[in-house]
């Protein structure tokens, strides 16, 4: 309220207020001014005092969703943790598989290369004998090319 406007009120009234809200007010206190100016007194603190409240609860709103989202970022990547040993499990299982699978290949193929063919006088035409260079890059059992197996040549 302005103070044009509490002037307005009647003695009682501003008297009223003050008591209500606690103000002390001195025995020998009784021109209108005076309790205009102090009601308006009184209202300005209370005004600085509710901005100030209002402050504080904004900033305990904003701490409190700053530690809303760390807590559910933490969960999050608590999650992704609990996660990754699964994911590296089923991945390492896959590999495994595969690997065993490739291995057993590898020992078919190797025992078949322990008995070699006997040897004939002239090599074959139709399988051309092939160099380093000109190698695929392709594992020679799964016929991946990021596979993990070293390619072999057996001629």
């Amino acid at each position: 309220m302005s103070t044009s406007s509490l002037s307005r009120l009647p003695i009682h009234t501003l008297k009223q207020i003050l008591y209500e809200a606690r103000v002390r007010l001195p025995a020998d206190l009784l021109e209108k001014g005076e309790l205009v100016a102090r009601v308006s007194a009184w209202l300005e603190e209370e005004r600085i005092a509710m901005e100030e409240r209002d402050i504080m609860e904004r900033e305990e709103r904003e701490q409190e969703e700053r530690e809303r989202r760390e807590r559910e970022e933490q969960a999050e990547r608590e999650r992704a943790e609990a996660e990754r040993p699964a994911m590296e499990t089923e991945l390492a299982e896959s590999e495994d598989a595969h690997m065993h699978g490739s291995t057993e290949n590898i020992e078919i193929h190797g025992e078949s290369q322990q008995h070699p063919p006997p040897p004939s006088s002239s090599p074959s035409p139709s399988l051309p004998r092939t160099t380093p260079a000109e190698r695929s890059g392709l594992c020679v059992i799964c016929q991946d090319q990021e596979a993990n197996i070293a390619i072999v040549d057996c001629g």
